[in-house]
């Protein structure tokens, strides 16, 4: 019995050592990510084999089909970012291409370790590094209100776009999905993010963001506790007053059905219960043309989020729900920064294209002091004003 054992155990015990030398040749021969631990790797990465040949040609498609803007933006930030005195370990320009693939591709740090043949680790540092100065410096730089006259250009695009009078902007929410259990962060939708205000132009620059904001939280509260709203309430009512239909008007921001109009700086479309049957057809056509105006932050929110396909991949950062949130806003943050510098540069161009803008028929403004204007009026008074020059004139 224990020969028959000991037989039985020496064929086992030869079974695995022959898989374990297989398993051992098997590794041997594959190529291993750590490039830097295997002699035969090269040294040179995509940085030194094609990107510097793309610029040095320019090579414009294949630069921003890879990093997402294009060559001229790339060299300004490069440039800029030197000025200010921002040093990393491998040089700003490669390092920049590192950080530009990451949030454009979304893949993984083993990935970029080996196309650019430096370390995870450093990859990592260097993404942290890039997204703190442009989610601090260059943020405060590109993403600010907008001043008095470039409400006015922004509001007289809406009005040659589709005849809506006084709209500056517009408002919308969206997800940014993230990797925790944390039931606070799981929104309507099914999975767990954090819920990020954005506030855009005609143009689709980027105004104000509110980030951070677990994924339960809806549109609508986020903007009742919003230093948008503060700020919108304080100066709004006081600016871009005129004149339409015998009735006064002054500056405001679209928004969806979430939002409520309990304020009247920022204007809905009409509900299927404010829709009386007497007025219901020119609601709804008001409805489709505040709806044609507002869609350039959902334009806006979708273009980002393609571009920069790590927002659209669940993000942790750190060991704690706090270091992924705080951490996945600045990336949020330095997206759009960058998506800013792109409209600047006139990478990207939304419509609304208007040769001079001063030639078109417009309300003028009429300086005039009083009390508030209900929320209500503004909007039946948009309404009419949309109705006699959408409609009258056909």
């Amino acid at each position: 019995m224990n020969n028959n054992w000991n037989n039985e155990e020496a064929i086992i015990l030869e079974v695995i050592g022959g898989v374990c030398a297989e398993l051992l040749e098997i590794v041997a021969e594959r190529p291993t990510r750590r490039w830097y631990r295997d002699p035969h790797r090269g040294v040179n990465g995509l940085y030194e084999e094609e990107i510097v040949t793309w610029i040095d040609n320019e090579r414009d498609d294949r630069f921003e089909r890879r990093f997402g803007i294009s060559i001229s933006t790339y060299t300004h930030l490069c440039d800029n970012l030197v000025d200010r005195g921002f040093t990393v370990r491998t040089g700003v320009t490669k390092g920049l291409c590192i950080y530009l693939y990451r949030i454009v591709s979304g893949v993984t740090w083993y990935v970029i370790e080996d196309l650019f043949k430096v370390p995870a680790r450093t990859c990592i540092d260097l993404y942290h590094q890039y997204n703190d100065i442009l989610s601090n410096d260059y943020y405060r730089e590109f993403v600010k209100v907008p001043t008095p006259d470039e409400m006015e250009d922004s509001c007289k695009r809406y009005y040659h776009h589709n005849h809506i009078v006084g709209a500056i902007g517009a408002i919308d929410g969206t997800h940014i999905p993230i990797q925790t259990q944390e039931l606070a962060y799981l929104n309507r939708k099914g999975f767990c993010s954090i819920t990020c205000q954005i506030f855009v132009d005609s143009y689709g620059r980027v105004l104000n963001l509110q980030t951070g904001t677990p994924g339960a939280i809806d549109d609508r509260t986020l903007w009742h506790s919003s230093n948008l709203k503060q700020w919108a309430e304080l100066y709004l009512p006081q600016l871009g007053r005129r004149i339409v239909d015998n009735c006064e008007i002054h500056y405001y921001i679209l928004g969806d059905g979430i939002y409520t109009m309990d304020t009247p700086v920022i204007l809905c479309p009409y509900t299927e219960a404010e829709s009386e049957l007497a007025s219901r057809a020119d609601r709804y056509a008001y409805n489709y043309g505040h709806s044609s105006c507002r869609i350039r932050v959902e334009q806006t929110i979708g273009y980002i989020k393609n571009k920069f396909r790590i927002l659209k991949t669940e993000q942790k950062y750190g060991r704690t729900v706090e270091d992924t949130v705080l951490h996945t806003s600045k990336t949020f943050e330095a997206c759009c920064v960058l998506w800013n510098m792109m409209l600047m540069n006139g990478d990207i161009s939304l419509g609304y294209d208007v040769d001079n803008l001063n030639d078109l028929p417009f309300p003028i403004i009429i300086p005039t002091e009083g009390a508030a204007i209900d929320g209500d009026t503004i909007r039946l008074t948009v309404m009419n004003h949309y109705l006699s020059e959408e409609y009258d004139h056909e």
